[in-house]
């Protein structure tokens, strides 16, 4: 049997893995951000918060909906490229 040390070390050997399996998410996360020119829009707003509808509705592009921008922001925010919090009267998408 396993004792927990060599457990734990194939628990964070697998975690490793996928962590670089799954990478490329980050950078296209990132990418598709600029070219929608996210930042740009959050910018525009002078620091106040903005909602993931007047993100939506300044893209000038055809527009992913809210739910795809969510998506986006999620991958996007645990790297701290941007701040994200829900209101308590909000409901996650």
């Amino acid at each position: 049997m396993e004792s927990l040390d060599e457990t734990e070390a194939a628990l964070r050997g697998q975690a490793l893995v996928w962590k670089h399996m799954f990478a490329f998410a980050d950078s296209m996360a990132l990418k598709c951000a600029v070219e929608l020119q996210i930042p740009d829009i959050i910018h525009s707003y002078g620091g106040r918060p903005v909602t993931l509808a007047q993100i939506a509705a300044r893209i000038p592009s055809a527009s992913p909906g809210t739910t795809y921008l969510a998506r986006i922001m999620r991958l996007l925010a645990p790297q701290e490229h941007l701040l994200c919090s829900w209101l308590p009267t909000q409901r996650q998408p």
